[in-house]
């Protein structure tokens, strides 16, 4: 027999792989359908919720930007101190980190310009652990914004979460150089020149 011989299969062989090939890819199939689904039921239950009205309103005593004491008492004490970073406008400046390098982040930065607050935004299909951050992240930044612009600060935060961006506007007395959330992160930059704030 020769060499062509040995590698024909009979019909009933190339029915038998026919078949069990059409198996293993409708399994295939069947297993990037069922990921899809699963992926989409897991965005479409895990919207993130930023529940701002429970976050507190009324009257706050305002902060001035230079008062880092009351500044932290609102953020909480810093775990690491960047003597050596850079500001909005790549100017020195110091960056205060209150998370551990692993966890997702929510950082000061100081300058004699600006100041800047800056914080993780959580995607939807984040872990719960990470949204559950973002979102305590979101609401310090949403506090201190109405210590140091009142209810309009508030306001601007929540105007940052729901997806817009503001540029150059003056809010309550202090200049917003640029407030937005996008791509995984929320910043708010503050320009203490002629800011009532900063003093």
């Amino acid at each position: 027999m020769g060499l062509g011989g040995c590698q024909q299969k009979s019909s009933e062989q190339v029915v038998a792989d026919t078949s069990a090939n059409s198996t293993d890819t409708d399994k295939s199939v069947d297993k990037v359908k069922l990921k899809n689904t699963q992926n989409n039921a897991i965005t479409q239950s895990t919207t993130i919720n930023y529940d701002t009205p429970s976050w507190g309103g009324g009257d706050v005593k305002r902060i001035a930007l230079s008062d880092t004491d009351a500044i932290f008492s609102v953020l909480g004490k810093p775990k690491d101190i960047d003597e050596n970073s850079l500001d909005f406008d790549s100017s020195p400046a110091t960056k205060y980190r209150h998370m551990a390098n692993d966890e997702p982040y929510l950082d000061i930065v100081d300058s004699a310009n600006y100041f800047e607050i800056d914080w993780y935004y959580a995607n939807p299909n984040d872990s719960d652990s990470e949204k559950k951050t973002s979102i305590s992240h979101a609401k310090k930044a949403y506090l201190l914004a109405r210590h140091v612009m009142g209810d309009q600060g508030g306001n601007l935060v929540k105007q940052m979460l729901s997806g817009q961006t503001i540029k150059d506007k003056d809010v309550s007395g202090v200049k917003v150089a640029l407030a937005k959330c996008q791509f995984y992160s929320c910043m708010l930059v503050l320009d203490k020149r002629n800011s009532s704030s900063s003093k």
